[in-house]
């Protein structure tokens, strides 16, 4: 039973160990087979690598990052002697990867917030003073918890900023 069904995902394109490790070497050795090999080993496992970042990041910043990281994975294919390393590796740089988008996300957000304030000071007393009454309004139809969670982001930020 087992021999059929080994077959049957043979034949129908299924990844198996040995086909992939056989790609690889192709890919690595850059011949006439190499841009159908990583093609191939790709389309079997780069929809869980895009998964795994999109995970992570959740925005369009996923293409970006999924991007870099098969960009870097072409530059230090030499160096990855086996599929089943190459595929641990681009693991942990998909990770690291999307920890920088992260940070970077969270950076251009502080940047933001940094020039709403400084265009904040440049508006007219009256219209500060309808603003801050429509926070207030705002702010009181919260719960308690709600206003403790405002509160704690807008310190976070007040920490965050340059």
């Amino acid at each position: 039973m087992r021999d059929i069904l080994e077959q049957l995902l043979r034949a129908t394109g299924v990844p198996n160990p040995e086909r992939a490790e056989q790609l690889w070497a192709e890919y690595r050795a850059g011949g006439a087979e190499a841009n159908t090999a990583f093609a191939t080993l790709i389309g079997w496992y780069g929809g869980a690598i895009y998964c795994r970042i999109w995970g992570f990041v959740r925005s369009d910043a996923a293409d970006d990052v999924f991007q870099e990281v098969l960009v870097r994975l072409h530059r230090e294919r030499a160096r990855l002697a086996t599929f089943a390393h190459a595929l641990r590796w681009l693991h942990t740089v998909a990770s690291s990867r999307c920890v920088d988008a992260h940070r970077r996300e969270s950076r251009r957000t502080a940047h933001e917030l940094v020039k709403a304030i400084s265009v904040e000071s440049s508006v007219p007393p009256e219209t500060q003073l309808e603003f801050q009454e429509a926070l207030r309004v705002g702010l009181s139809k919260l719960s308690p918890e709600e206003r403790e969670a405002v509160a704690l982001v807008f310190q976070f930020y007040a920490f965050k900023l340059p």
